[in-house]
C-alpha cells in the first residue's frame, strides 16, 4: 500500500471515530436526575409489551434541559427500562411548554411509549388568592382557612375560575389534535386548593356567611363532606378531565389521591390533623380512619391514584412485633381498597414513596424505617391485587435507592404480565395480627402467588387458600413468590361407594380368578382391585367393587396409549388409572441429588471422587 492510500484510510478512519463520538450521547450534561436513574435501574430482561410503564415524578419535564438527540437517547434509556415519562404543562410557558410537549409525544409514539402528561401545573390555583374566593364573616370582611399550609377560600366562590382553569387545559389538549397525536395518560398532583372538608375548615364554614346560607345540614359533618366533595369533584370534571376526554376518550386521566375504595380513608396526608371528637372516625389501635366521599366517579376519572406511603405517623398507630408490620398493614389496606373496588376499565397507577415519609424536624429514635425487604415485598403484592405498575415521588436525596428499590420489582415481575395483566386477583385479605399475608392473581389454573412471612419459621404452615369459584390452591410456606395450580378441591365423600356410604380405599394387587374367593375378599373389606382389562372391570363389579387400571405412562402418547385409555375410560367400575412412580421418583431423587449435592447418578454408580467424598461427609 502506498503512503497516499495508507494516509487516506487513517484519515477516514479518524472521521467515522469523531463521527461516532460526536453521536454517542454526552451522560454528563444530562439533568442529575436522569442520571440517577440510569445509573439505579438496569435495562430490562423481559420485554415490557402492553403493560403500564414505572413513572418516577422527580424526572418529569427535566428532558426540556436537552437538545434533540440528547433528548431522544435519553428517552430511549428510560424506555429501554421500563420507566415512562411525563411532560410538563406549564401556563405560565404555554407555547414553550407546548413546544417540548410535542417534541417528546412524536419520539414516544414512535418508541410505542404512552404520551403521558403532568398536567399539575394547570390546576393551579383554583384558590388564587384573591378576595374573590375567599370565605365572607359576619361583618362582611374575606377571610381564608389556613390550617391546611396552604389559604383555602369559600366553596361557594370558585365559579368564575373554572373557566380559566379549563382554557389551560384546553389550550394544550387543542394542539396536540391538531399536531395528529394522542393523549394517553395525564396526571396531577392536585392536593391543597379547591373545597376540603378537614383540619378547620368545618369551623370556617360555620364562619361564612355565603356557606351557611348554602350548605345544608351545616352541624352534620357527613352532610357537609359531602357537599364540598361535590364541588370539589366538579371542578376536576368540569375544568380538567371532561376537557381532556371529550377529545381523547381512551385517554387515563387521574389525581393524587383519588380512587374508589369502601367509603373510607386509612391514611393521612401530611397536612392533615388526625380526626378527633366530634369529627367522625373509625378506631382500630391508635389509628383513626376517616369516611370518605366516593369523588372517583364524579370527576370521571379513568386513571386511580391511591398514595401508598410511609407516613411517619403509621408507626404509632398500632403496636405490631415485628414493627415491620405497622407499615406494611397500613400500606396493605390502602392498596386493597384501591384494588378491590376499581371498575374493570379503571387503570390503579399508585403513588409509592419508601423512606419514612414526611417526619419532623426531629423524629424520634424509636421509629423504625420499614425494611426494603418487606417494602419490595409489598410492591409485589400491589401488583396482585390489582395496581397496574408504580408512580414513584420521593425527594432528589432519596432518587437513587427509591428507583432501585421499586424498578427491581418492576422489572422482575415483566416475566409475569400476562398472568398479571389478564389474571383476577385471589384476596384482598390484610390481617388484623402479624401473620402471613398471601396475595395472587389466577388465569385459568395458573395462580401466581405471593407470600410475605411475619412469624418465624416454625410457626409458618403450608395453607390451602379456596377460590372464588371453589377451586383450591395449595400454597407452600416460603416466603417469597410461588407459581401453583388451581385444582377443584377433593371430594369429601370420596369415590368409593356402597349403599350410598362412603368406603375407605383398601385395595390388592391381586385379582383371584376365583369368582368365590373374589366375593369373599370383598366381604372381607376389599374394594380396589388391580385389573387389567375390562374383563376383570366386569368381574370386580360384580362382585361388588372396583378397579384401578395401570398404564404405561413412560412409553409416550402413542396410538396404543390413547386406544387403551379409549377402550376403558367409560367403565362405570373403574375408579384410577394407575401410572408407574418409579419415573417420578428416580427422576426427582437423582436430579435433587445433582442439585444439591453437585453429582450425578452416573458419578454415584462409577464411585467418582466427588461422589465418595460427599458420602464420606
Amino acid at each position: 500500500m502506498n503512503i497516499a492510500r495508507k494516509l487516506l484510510v487513517i484519515a477516514t478512519w479518524l472521521s467515522c471515530l469523531q463521527c461516532a463520538t460526536a453521536q454517542q450521547p454526552n451522560r454528563d450534561t444530562w439533568p442529575e436526575s436522569i442520571r440517577t436513574v440510569l445509573q439505579n435501574a438496569k435495562p430490562l430482561a423481559h420485554p415490557r409489551g402492553q403493560r403500564l410503564p414505572l413513572y418516577i415524578l422527580p424526572i418529569s419535564g427535566t428532558l426540556s434541559q436537552l437538545n434533540d438527540a440528547e433528548a431522544k437517547s435519553a428517552l430511549q434509556e428510560l424506555d429501554g427500562r421500563g420507566i415512562g415519562y411525563t411532560v410538563e404543562w406549564q401556563p405560565e410557558q404555554q407555547e414553550q411548554s407546548l413546544q417540548e410537549a410535542l417534541r417528546i409525544a412524536r419520539w414516544q409514539l414512535e418508541l410505542g411509549q404512552p404520551i403521558a402528561v403532568n398536567a399539575n401545573a394547570c390546576l393551579h390555583s383554583f384558590y388564587d388568592g384573591t378576595a374573590a374566593t375567599q370565605h365572607v364573616d359576619a361583618a362582611g370582611q374575606p377571610f381564608a382557612d389556613d390550617s391546611h399550609q396552604g389559604s383555602i377560600g369559600c366553596p361557594f366562590a370558585l365559579e368564575h375560575r373554572i373557566e380559566p382553569i379549563r382554557e389551560r387545559i384546553r389550550y394544550f389538549v387543542n394542539a396536540y389534535q391538531a399536531a395528529g397525536l394522542p393523549i394517553d395518560l395525564v396526571i396531577a398532583d392536585w392536593e391543597i386548593d379547591g373545597p376540603i372538608e378537614w383540619n378547620g375548615a368545618w369551623e370556617a364554614s360555620r364562619r361564612c356567611g355565603r356557606c351557611r346560607e348554602q350548605l345544608h345540614d351545616l352541624n352534620d359533618f357527613r352532610s357537609f363532606q359531602s357537599q364540598l366533595r361535590q364541588i370539589r369533584s366538579r371542578l376536576l370534571r368540569d375544568a380538567y378531565a371532561d376537557v381532556i376526554r371529550a377529545t381523547f376518550p381512551d385517554a387515563k386521566v387521574g389525581n393524587y389521591g383519588v380512587y374508589r375504595h369502601d367509603g373510607f380513608r386509612y391514611w393521612y396526608d401530611y397536612y392533615e390533623t388526625p380526626a378527633a371528637d366530634p369529627l367522625p372516625y373509625v378506631a382500630e389501635q391508635n389509628a383513626r380512619y376517616r369516611p370518605w366521599y366516593h369523588e372517583f366517579p364524579e370527576c370521571d376519572f379513568t386513571l386511580a391514584m391511591p398514595v401508598i406511603y410511609t407516613w411517619y405517623p403509621i408507626f404509632d398507630c398500632y403496636n405490631f412485633e415485628p414493627t415491620d408490620y405497622r407499615w406494611f398493614y397500613n400500606m396493605l389496606k390502602v392498596a386493597s381498597n384501591a384494588g378491590k373496588h376499581a371498575a374493570r376499565t379503571d387503570t390503579i397507577l399508585p403513588f409509592v414513596h419508601w423512606h419514612t415519609t414526611a417526619p419532623p424536624d426531629s423524629p424520634d429514635a424509636r421509629v423504625q424505617q420499614l425494611s426494603e425487604t418487606k417494602y419490595q415485598e409489598l410492591l409485589w403484592h400491589l401488583l396482585m391485587r390489582g395496581h397496574d405498575s408504580f408512580f414513584l415521588w420521593c425527594t432528589p436525596q432519596e432518587l437513587a435507592k427509591e428507583t432501585a428499590l421499586v424498578h427491581q420489582v418492576y422489572a422482575a415481575s415483566l416475566e409475569h404480565s400476562d398472568l398479571l395483566q389478564r389474571g383476577s386477583s385471589i384476596s384482598y385479605a390484610a390481617p388484623a395480627v402479624p401473620q402471613s399475608v398471601i396475595s395472587g392473581v389466577r388465569l385459568g389454573r395458573q395462580t401466581l402467588v405471593y407470600r410475605s412471612n411475619f412469624v418465624s419459621d416454625r410457626e409458618t404452615l403450608a395453607t390451602t387458600l379456596t377460590l372464588a369459584n371453589g377451586d383450591v390452591v395449595h400454597v407452600a410456606s416460603t416466603n417469597g413468590l410461588q407459581i401453583l395450580e388451581a385444582r377443584p378441591p377433593a371430594i369429601a365423600a370420596g369415590f368409593l361407594q356402597r349403599n350410598g356410604k362412603a368406603l375407605f380405599p383398601l385395595g390388592t394387587y391381586e385379582l383371584s380368578q376365583d369368582d368365590a374367593e373374589l366375593k369373599r375378599r370383598v366381604a372381607a373389606g376389599v374394594n380396589l382391585f388391580r385389573c387389567e382389562s375390562r374383563e376383570d372391570l366386569d368381574r370386580v363389579q360384580r362382585a361388588g367393587a372396583m378397579g384401578w387400571i395401570p398404564i404405561p405412562l413412560q412409553g409416550g402418547p402413542s396410538d396404543e396409549f390413547a386406544a387403551r385409555i379409549a377402550s376403558l375410560a367409560d367403565h362405570p367400575a373403574l375408579a384410577v388409572w394407575e401410572g408407574p412412580d418409579e419415573i417420578i421418583w428416580t427422576f426427582t431423587a437423582y436430579s435433587g441429588l445433582k442439585q444439591t449435592a453437585g453429582y450425578t447418578r452416573a458419578d454415584w454408580e462409577t464411585q467418582q471422587p466427588i461422589a465418595v467424598k460427599y458420602a464420606r461427609e
